[in-house]
């Protein structure tokens, strides 16, 4: 209690500092773009903040000139601004529960995000219904104040998805739903719901399972049988399956393989890590994606794939696209260790195929850091 209520002093103190009007020159200004739910019922809220900067690229190292108040937890704080306006540079968290808000310390400036800051066009992904053996539909949240915006879900049977709904547009508050045909018995669905309107919100990723084919009921048959004395003759060759038997699924089997970690890295040290994406057939992955979550204390510098740079700052996804049986594909994420101690990620492989081994799909690697800075980077 004690430390919240410190905590809560310094928001008032940071909130009372002015913004100050952007002139010629000027340090960079921090703003706050918006703020959504972060789909959970415990009060947390994201907060999307920008900056302005109406003076020529400058330099503002992490520390009391540039931190996140309360900093209960953020991603993509940026320590070099560009000429220009920017939003949504950096997202953080506050829990509306234990503080009235969150502020971006910058320049000697601040900006604080409450829950009287503008909503974020957002969509929120929610539950799946009416699931049966080959259907079920989508819920969502869509926030658009009064802007139009357009929305659909993406789903398939992995992360990568693969699928999507007809984009609908709306302009107001609403609950939607989208119903899916054409499903396969006894599967676990990825789903998420993608709203775009000033800007593109995608949902959390949530899953829904359709009931197996339940088995036909046990008959008891009584068959009459009759010797018959026949000429011995070649044997009749195999009969075809019957028309509409449902063929055995054509499996693929992807794996992650990580390089090493580095015996002794310090902090501040910029760590290169590199996967190799292997197919080992027999069926080629079609839609196969990587994704790699990275533990606290791992700040992503750069990313990059088959298909070029990677989307994502904390969860990282690179699209690989086609990898036929027995090929692979490359994938590079540059790190830096802000903090000492063991610091993890985790990767994980996946496409529309189903997986004959999913074992070898994630790969998780832990650096020990030490605590003394580097004398460069590495």
């Amino acid at each position: 209690m004690l430390r919240l209520t410190t905590i809560g002093a310094c928001l008032c103190a940071l909130a009372a500092t002015p913004l100050l009007p952007g002139t010629a020159g000027a340090a960079p200004l921090p703003v706050v773009d918006c703020i959504t739910p972060s789909g959970t019922a415990d009060g947390v809220w994201q907060v999307y903040f920008g900056y302005v900067n109406t003076g020529g690229q400058t330099t503002v190292a992490f520390g009391d000139d540039n931190q996140i108040v309360p900093g209960l937890g953020f991603q993509g704080q940026p320590s070099v601004f560009n000429e220009g306006s920017y939003l949504r540079v950096l997202r953080a968290v506050f829990n509306a529960n234990a503080f009235t808000g969150v502020s971006w310390v910058l320049a000697g400036s601040s900006a604080q995000a409450t829950l009287a800051s503008p909503r974020c066009r957002a969509g929120a992904t929610g539950p799946a219904s009416d699931v049966t053996t080959q259907s079920a539909t989508l819920h969502g949240l869509v926030e658009p104040e009064g802007a139009d915006t357009a929305y659909l879900f993406n789903y398939g049977t992995t992360i990568a998805y693969g699928s999507t709904t007809p984009e609908r547009r709306t302009s107001a508050t609403a609950q939607v739903a989208e119903p899916l045909t054409g499903l396969l018995p006894g599967t676990t669905y990825h789903y998420r719901l993608v709203a775009s309107g000033s800007m593109t919100t995608v949902g959390e990723d949530r899953t829904f399972t359709t009931p197996p084919v339940p088995a036909p009921p046990a008959t008891t048959t009584v068959v009459q049988t009759q010797t018959v004395t026949q000429p011995v003759s070649a044997p009749a060759a195999s009969s075809p399956p019957p028309a509409g038997a449902a063929a055995a699924p054509v499996l693929t089997d992807l794996a992650v393989i990580r390089s090493r970690p580095r015996a002794r890295v310090r902090r501040g040290a910029t760590l290169t890590l590199r996967f190799t994406i292997l197919n080992r057939g027999p069926a080629t992955a079609t839609n196969a994606g990587f994704v790699d979550r990275l533990g606290e204390g791992l700040r992503l510098r750069s990313a990059r794939g088959p298909a070029g740079r990677c989307m994502g700052r904390t969860v990282v996804r690179c699209p690989l696209g086609t990898l036929a049986a027995g090929r692979a594909a490359r994938v590079t994420l540059r790190v830096q260790l802000i903090r000492a101690g063991r610091l993890s990620d985790t990767a994980v492989v996946a496409a529309d195929q189903p997986d004959s081994r999913v074992a070898d799909n994630a790969a998780t690697g832990t650096q020990r850091v030490s605590r003394a800075h580097p004398r460069g980077t590495r």
